[in-house]
């Protein structure tokens, strides 16, 4: 009886690891999706999406939006 306690309590452990390692791969994903797509306006006021800019990485970074990031 007590091994199956044990055991559960593996099984527990080992599944809420995988959720939080889950939790930051995903978050993490969502950071460097959205400092690659960061929305610039040009001259005539259109929007379009700039990636892999330095100038955009650098707004990205200094946007209080993606400060978790």
């Amino acid at each position: 009886m007590t091994q199956f306690v044990v055991e559960v309590i593996i099984y527990l452990f080992f599944i809420v690891v995988l959720i939080i390692l889950s939790t930051v791969v995903y978050s993490l994903a969502a950071c460097i999706i959205a400092r690659r797509s960061v929305l610039f306006r040009n001259e005539s006021g259109e929007e379009f999406h700039e990636e892999t800019d330095s100038e955009a990485m650098s707004i990205a970074k200094s946007d209080p939006k993606y400060s978790g990031c």
